[in-house]
């Protein structure tokens, strides 16, 4: 079968069309993401009947839509089925296509709509009454988007985790330094940045960072793709514990976008049992419980530290190569799981051509 994507993130339609591929079916992709530039992407243009062109999310009004229809239907009518990643509300262009619609959420479904009523409460009719009807395949790479998700939709997702194979790289461990990611407020001398690494070579390459003894995240969110593509090459993760977590949440250094209220440091909810309701201790339990690094039917063998002075230790004193070693072997059970629960969804697609 063949499946047509328009995205503004490059990872994870990325990981769904590899898998796609190694299953015997297409992808093509639209990517309108900044960092298209990554996978080699040129920038398209997606046009609109009125001559004008789709360029960003927050705009998938029942015109928009239409227009999009119109501009797209003959070019668009030879695919099987459609794919929305990010942002979700893009599943809602390809509705008059009556095609099926595979919807993979990666972050919260409503974003960047969050605070758009118009726009979410179209989307949240959408999304129930396509599922309901069997025309829309709902998933989560996350345990945390499949709680927020049936909050606010009463719909249990399918939960894919994410593998982006793509990076087509694994962990050699060859350098002596561990790496420290992108917006992990940490320091410790047995580290590099991700910033020193970008400031010696700015397009540095998978490879590169995979050459590293492992990398240590502080998570800014719950399911961060850098997290699935490392885990995947068997590199040595290193993370905070729940409970150092939550100490670190309440200092202002983890969890920073967990919800677009903190982020557009918006009031939060009075209704103290909704997932952006960070004021409850047990709302923010749920989001810790949740998040994939503390997932262990799916992150086996990742490592976590108390403090500062425990992360250093651990530096100095775990076996990284087993650490991968196990990782590797894991991975191969976490891989058959993903591609079985995908070529269930395909299969039953194609049973309903």
């Amino acid at each position: 079968m063949k499946f047509y994507n328009i995205d503004q993130h490059v990872s994870v339609i990325a990981d769904v069309a590899h898998i796609f591929k190694y299953l015997g079916h297409q992808v093509d992709d639209d990517s309108l993401s900044g960092h298209s530039w990554v996978l080699g992407k040129p920038k398209p243009q997606i046009m609109l009947s009125d001559g004008t062109q789709l360029t960003c999310s927050g705009v998938c009004t029942q015109e928009v839509c239409d227009k999009f229809y119109e501009a797209n239907k003959e070019r668009l009518s030879q695919y099987d089925g459609f794919i929305s990643c990010y942002p979700i509300e893009f599943a809602m262009l390809y509705e008059r296509f009556n095609k099926p619609i595979i919807a993979v959420n990666c972050i919260r479904y409503d974003h960047p709509n969050t605070f758009n009523p118009t726009i979410r409460d179209r989307l949240n009719q959408f999304l129930k009454q396509k599922t309901t009807e069997g025309k829309l395949y709902y998933i989560c790479n996350n345990k945390g988007d499949i709680w927020y998700s049936k909050y606010f939709l009463g719909i249990t997702g399918m939960h894919i985790p994410s593998l982006c194979e793509y990076t087509n790289a694994k962990y050699t461990g060859t350098k002596d330094k561990f790496v420290i990611h992108d917006r992990s407020e940490i320091s410790v001398p047995e580290a590099i940045s991700l910033g020193q690494l970008r400031s010696s070579n700015w397009k540095y390459t998978w490879k590169d960072l995979y050459s590293y003894k492992g990398v240590i995240h502080i998570p800014y969110h719950n399911g961060s793709m850098s997290c699935y593509e490392q885990y995947t090459a068997n590199i040595p993760l290193f993370f905070p514990s729940k409970k150092y977590g939550k100490e670190l949440f309440h200092q202002g250094k983890m969890y920073s976008d967990i919800t677009f209220y903190k982020i557009e440091k918006k009031p939060e909810p009075d209704d103290l049992n909704n997932p952006n309701s960070l004021r409850n201790p047990e709302i923010l339990d749920k989001w810790y419980d949740t998040c994939c690094i503390y997932d262990q039917e799916n992150m086996k063998h990742v490592q976590y530290f108390d403090s500062t002075e425990h992360l250093r230790y651990l530096l100095k004193t775990v076996n990284c190569q087993e650490i991968s070693n196990d990782m590797a072997q894991y991975n191969i059970l976490r891989r058959e799981s993903t591609y079985a629960r995908w070529q269930e969804i395909l299969t039953s697609i194609q049973s309903n051509k």
